[in-house]
């Protein structure tokens, strides 16, 4: 480990010497999928013919196959809130369909539409056996225990989510424009909004929490946050300059821009500047409830203190043959997951110590100048 003080009291986290970690062997990796509670990373491989659809738990490390399809092609995926269910379209040929499956029993289902209606996209809704599917210019609510479609809006949709009892969509406007409508699915009627954000057609929404959804527009990096207008909160602010956002446990976002990490904290309404780096951020989160911000950039992984009573110390823990793709911290915050351009690692965030020790009477600021670490897998 590099010299370096702690500046601040209290509990101290002894981090690993940098090193890659175990190398799980998965080649050809197409995409992969954190679980909303954080447990689980579903990855899709890309084998000779075909895919396969892989589940990987976060803590324990073990893997499960989930499908091999030598004739389909995944091409969405997305978890339901509750983290059990998986809802899939994939293509075989020129033919599109969609499936669930269940983690608890392990099993698939069709989703059947009638005849002669196809769902170009579906999302979960918030009920467990509740899906919404949108066709050319119809948005139906899809029941999958019965099989059965309700039309509950006519509009031509890009793409939308079902959050919090309201409907966020993004309606195609003439020409290749979007805008947001929000309509309340209790009435379904349109929810007017005093202002309504200029997107680009470069536009997503990502996994929304604590009655939060993030909408993201990469073209103007701006990150949108959506709260339902039928509570007393505003329903939207803007975040300019951003590039990644991750949630943390205590109801804030990390966000980084190309060299900046920054902290967003609902109750103050404003971001929190953290560190501005020499390095070209890919992404960055928290460690739990720790004062700490694990960032990646290229090929290594560093932890950053969050204490701003001196200079911020920093540590390098991961180092890879290959870029960084994403970072996936385990829900007991000791191992971390990484997945790189061409395989997963885990790495153990757990340190021991050897049996030299730190000079008697050392202050507790400069023990990790002292202590020497091993890694244990």
């Amino acid at each position: 480990m590099a010299a370096s003080e702690v500046t601040f009291s209290g509990e101290i986290t002894l981090w690993p010497e940098p090193n890659s970690g175990e190398a799980l062997g998965i080649k050809k990796i197409n995409n992969s999928w954190l679980s909303p509670n954080g447990e689980n990373l579903l990855y899709s491989t890309k084998p000779t013919a075909g895919n396969e659809l892989w589940l990987l738990n976060l803590k324990s490390g073990q893997s499960r196959l989930l499908a091999r399809q030598a004739t389909s092609e995944i091409i969405s995926l997305e978890w339901s809130p509750s983290s059990r269910e998986i809802l899939t379209q994939e293509s075989s040929g020129k033919n599109l369909f969609w499936q669930v499956f269940d983690l608890e029993d392990n099993s698939w289902q069709y989703i059947t539409p009638p005849e002669g209606l196809n769902f170009a996209i579906m999302h979960w809704g918030e009920g467990r056996n509740l899906i919404y599917g949108a066709s050319a210019n119809e948005l139906y609510e899809f029941n999958l225990r019965t099989q059965s479609s309700k039309l509950i809006w006519r509009e031509r949709l890009n793409d939308f989510r079902v959050y919090d009892e309201v409907i966020f969509a993004l309606a195609r406007q003439a020409g290749e424009g979007v805008s947001l409508k929000l309509i309340n699915l209790s009435n379904l009627t349109t929810i007017p909004l005093e202002e309504n954000p200029i997107l680009s057609t470069n536009v997503k929404f990502l996994t929304g929490n604590f009655d939060w959804l993030p909408l993201f527009d990469a073209d103007r990096h701006s990150l949108y946050l959506l709260h339902s207008p039928l509570s007393e909160t505003k329903p939207i602010r803007t975040l300019p300059e951003v590039t990644t956002v991750s949630w943390a446990n205590d109801q804030s976002l990390v966000i980084t821009n190309n060299f900046e990490i920054w902290l967003y904290n609902f109750n103050d309404e404003s971001p929190t500047f953290v560190e501005r780096l020499s390095l070209n951020l890919s992404g960055a989160l928290r460690y739990g409830d720790a004062p700490y911000v694990l960032f990646f950039s290229g090929n290594e992984v560093w932890a950053l203190e969050l204490d701003n009573r001196g200079e911020r110390q920093r540590w390098q823990i991961g180092k890879f043959n290959n870029d960084l793709v994403g970072v996936f911290l385990s829900p007991d915050n000791k191992t971390l997951t990484v997945q790189t351009t061409q395989d997963i690692y885990r790495l153990n965030l757990q340190t021991e110590l050897n049996s030299s020790e730190p000079p008697a009477g050392s202050p507790a600021t400069m023990i990790q100048k002292y202590l020497h670490l091993s890694n244990s897998q």
